[in-house]
């Protein structure tokens, strides 16, 4: 089981928390700083979500994961978010 990125871990690499909505299809960009000052540094990304709800659909079914950026070839950070949702659940 690989281990699970915690908030500081992804602050340490310059990244926020992007947050998906699985009801509406709505995203956002959560602060670490915000985060960090309710949950702890040491609170999981994955586990995020279970803490949030989509301000647009009103839904508490929302995934989380580090903010990636978008490559050189135009990918963005979204385009893996299928393979992040299967390591966080392994």
């Amino acid at each position: 089981m690989p281990p699970t990125v915690t908030l500081a871990e992804t602050a340490a690499q310059g990244l926020d928390v992007w947050a998906w909505c699985n009801g509406c299809y709505h995203h956002a960009v959560l602060p670490f700083d915000t985060l960090t000052a309710k949950l702890g540094p040491n609170y999981p990304v994955p586990r995020v979500g279970r803490r949030t709800y989509c301000r647009k659909f009103g839904s508490r079914d929302v995934a989380t994961r580090p903010d990636w950026p978008a490559t050189e070839k135009g990918e963005t950070g979204h385009q893996f978010e299928q393979l992040w949702q299967n390591l966080s659940n392994e």
